[in-house]
């Protein structure tokens, strides 16, 4: 039932479970190649200023950072972000695409611990390893910069050359809340796919680890997210 808990049975399964999906047919293969279909499912925006960026860099022109920083909109909790990332279109096919691999019958990992139901979207044992090449592009092309320009002192390239996707799924009868925790990352980028109609949820944000001196302590701020579009974002520190 794709429950399992123990990384021995899928790293143990790894070959066998790659094989079942590769078996299984795509159903938008576009997701598959983020960078070549950048124009119909990256935020036209941060794709402009993006490309912008690029262009001043290879050519050694200033960076115009401001046009990034821009799109990084200040939320009521501090050092939390909001942000477009992705067109609608790119979350329906990627919801589609996961009902679509879901159907195969092919156990999926749970995405962690706290949450049941969703997928890794990564090449590890139990994930979705087609998608890694559009997650690598998002990571490094696109949340990493953005992370750098909002938190300098505690993001610089070297710190965030890795990176772990998965989604996760809120219904009622399944999972409808999550356990307070700190990420194990430098920064987390969170975007809400759908499915419309979509109606309340909210994430509370405390201190940050290493940062704050009790993090605990410090009082809650909620991000709402009931009038996030699909495609919407939120970036924060990982800790």
């Amino acid at each position: 039932n794709g429950e399992w808990d123990h990384a021995e049975w899928w790293d143990a399964n790894k070959l066998l479970l790659d094989q079942a999906h590769g078996e299984w047919p795509k159903l938008h293969a576009q997701l598959y190649n983020l960078d070549g279909h950048a124009d119909e499912l990256v935020d036209p925006e941060l794709l402009a200023a993006v490309r912008a960026a690029e262009d001043a860099a290879s050519t050694g022109g200033a960076i115009d950072e401001e046009r990034l920083r821009a799109l990084l909109t200040p939320t009521d909790a501090p050092n939390v972000f909001r942000l477009r990332v992705f067109t609608p279109r790119f979350c329906r096919l990627l919801l589609e695409e996961l009902e679509h691999i879901r159907a195969s019958g092919v156990p999926l990992r749970r995405p962690n611990g706290m949450n049941r139901f969703g997928a890794i979207l990564e090449a590890v044992p139990g994930g979705l390893g087609a998608f890694h090449e559009t997650v690598r592009v998002l990571a490094l092309r696109f949340a990493r910069p953005l992370a750098q320009l909002a938190y300098p002192s505690l993001v610089a390239a070297a710190d965030a050359t890795e990176h772990y996707a998965f989604c996760v799924r809120y219904r009622l009868g399944e999972d409808v809340a999550l356990a307070e925790h700190a990420d194990a990352s430098v920064a987390t980028l969170n975007v809400v796919l759908g499915a419309e109609p979509f109606e309340g949820g909210g994430l509370a944000f405390r201190g940050t680890r290493f940062v704050d001196d009790k993090p605990r302590d410090v009082p809650k701020r909620v991000v709402p997210l009931s009038d996030f579009a699909p495609g919407e974002a939120i970036l924060h520190l990982g800790g």
